[in-house]
């Protein structure tokens, strides 16, 4: 059966059209319903039964190729699937589309798929958690390198907490892997769910492209502590964890991170869903708010961005954390000097109530210190109001921020009560290049 695939041979009675493709290696069939390990994996009246028992006839790097048949289904218990032939490929056959994609099931926490080779590729194959946390997914092991996951399925678990705490593991020096179409989903109450895809060592030269991510990740859609250098990072859509970043990477990986389509609801600052300082970005975009228009972002921490340029920071408040003591506003000024030139408040349907003065102040060791440089009276921030620095009754002035100083909010005399919110504006210009602030 080697190099092409026969038309003629049959499964559940009918013909099984030609694949599109032809093999270099040798091709071995996986049929859980009508295979048996006992059979020769030659073809589909000889199939096997498990993807482990045709993996022993594959010879490495000769370009083994094993079909996993519509509806092939393996149900991993306290076991693992241990890939340790280098060069081989298993996927389901083309045919298979929906519910009858190949899929195994995840019903043990230590429960996984190995790769343990180089060269290796998952190919159309669904992969479902059976239990709460299952560690990992897929684990890409140590200096595993050229390894391919593609167009997968990581599905919604069996049950509602049922997830991958990790759906894709790259270990150290997994070089040049590549995970690309692939569909990631947890169900929406699931919480435990940490990264789609995880880099947790250094690798080089890693794609990760045009993959989908929908679920509640508690760190990223794509993420992890290695420094990785080279990286691509492209055409990936994310919904995360509300207030979540959908790529987050050590300030030191490297790498080209362009046209990612993230949600991350309630996230304060755009430019906060990608987090790497030292990957270039291009075209990248994302929504902070429920049918609300994208933003184009750009990386906070590049020195590209030139002494004089003006950029916004916004936090929501709400009334009752308003206290006498001060809530912070902002996060410290990094790489320079703020100005902020302008402040803009506004309030929801219930505003502020409580103390005497709303006060946006700093903790600068010059300047002001204890008055504010923008302060209103709580009175006039009732319900639907906004008022700018022009517009103050008290106090409208310009201030800069000095490094490692941050903006707080205050309520003198008393702190501010209720459930009210007001929502801060700030227009802050860079005095140095490359300086930062953001929402706290």
């Amino acid at each position: 059966m080697g190099g092409r695939p026969v038309a003629a041979s049959r499964w559940l009675g009918g013909q099984l059209s030609v694949y599109p493709m032809n093999v270099r290696g040798a091709e071995y069939c996986v049929d859980s319903v009508n295979g048996s390990d006992n059979n020769t994996g030659k073809d589909w009246d000889n199939a096997k039964a498990t993807i482990a028992a045709a993996v022993l006839l594959c010879a490495a790097n000769k370009g083994d190729h094993i079909w996993l048949a519509p509806g092939h289904y393996e149900d991993l218990a306290d076991a693992q699937i241990d890939l340790a032939t280098a060069g081989i490929t298993i996927a389901g056959v083309p045919d298979a589309v929906g519910s009858d994609i190949p899929r195994i099931d995840f019903n043990h926490a230590n429960s996984s798929v190995n790769l343990g080779a180089d060269n290796i590729i998952l190919r159309n194959i669904a992969f479902r958690p059976g239990i709460t946390d299952v560690l990992i997914g897929v684990d890409i092991e140590t200096l595993s390198t050229g390894c391919v996951v593609e167009e997968c399925e990581f599905l919604e678990g069996e049950n509602a907490a049922d997830e991958f705490i990790t759906a894709v593991d790259l270990k150290l020096g997994c070089d040049d892997t590549i995970v690309r179409r692939n569909t990631f989903r947890t169900k929406a109450a699931a919480a435990g769910c940490t990264l789609g895809v995880s880099l947790p060592a250094a690798s080089a030269r890693v794609e990760v492209t045009d993959n989908l991510f929908v679920g509640n990740y508690s760190t990223a859609a794509i993420g992890g502590a290695g420094i990785c250098t080279e990286m691509l990072i492209e055409g990936n859509r994310m919904k995360v964890k509300d207030g979540e970043p959908g790529i987050e990477l050590p300030g030191t990986a490297t790498g080209i991170i362009n046209g990612n389509r993230i949600e991350s609801t309630g996230l304060a600052n755009p430019d906060a869903a990608i987090v790497a300082a030292d990957c270039s970005w291009f075209d990248n975009q994302v929504v902070v708010a429920d049918g609300a228009a994208p933003e184009l972002v750009g990386t906070a921490t590049e020195t590209a961005m030139p002494i004089g340029s003006v950029f916004w920071v916004f936090k929501q408040l709400i009334s009752s954390n308003i206290i006498v003591a001060g809530v912070d506003v902002t996060g410290v000024a990094a790489g320079g000097e703020i100005a902020i030139e302008d402040w803009i408040v506004k309030t929801n349907g219930i505003g502020l109530a409580g103390g005497t003065n709303f006060e946006l102040t700093t903790n600068n060791a010059r300047g002001e210190v204890a008055a504010g440089f923008g302060v209103e009276t709580v009175a006039n921030l009732g319900a639907l109001k906004t008022v700018d620095k022009a517009g103050a009754t008290v106090t409208g002035q310009n201030t800069v921020l000095e490094v490692g100083k941050k903006v707080i909010a205050e309520c003198t005399v008393a702190p501010c009560t209720g459930a009210g919110t007001i929502d801060v504006y700030l227009k802050c210009r860079r005095l140095a290049a490359g300086a930062t602030l953001v929402a706290a």
